[in-house]
């Protein structure tokens, strides 16, 4: 729903002939907290126009592929520098796709 109210926003925007805006003048980023939060129609969504591709996570070490064909998100101690203290690994890490 969320989404669907960024582009109607959009497109009044777009259509109110007071304002001069093209769509280069928009950026919408997508923040989601941690990847098995989710849902998967989103993540469907995401995957058929292209700004949610797990392999690319994988190839950039972010992510793995369990041997049921799901996809999970590696801990952060495996993706942070190993020079890092473990009490400086945070708890959470924010996920923009």
């Amino acid at each position: 729903m969320t989404l669907r109210g960024v582009l109607h926003n959009y497109n009044c925007m777009r259509v109110d002939q007071g304002k001069d805006f093209t769509k280069d003048d928009f950026l919408v980023v997508v923040v989601c907290d941690g990847y098995d939060r989710i849902p998967e129609s989103f993540k469907k969504f995401a995957r058929e126009l292209g700004f949610l591709d797990e392999e690319l996570l994988i190839n950039k070490g972010f992510m793995k592929k369990e041997r049921d064909g799901s996809y999970k998100m590696k801990p952060l101690r495996d993706v942070m520098d190993y020079d890092v203290p473990n009490d400086q690994v945070p708890a959470n890490l924010l996920h923009i796709f």
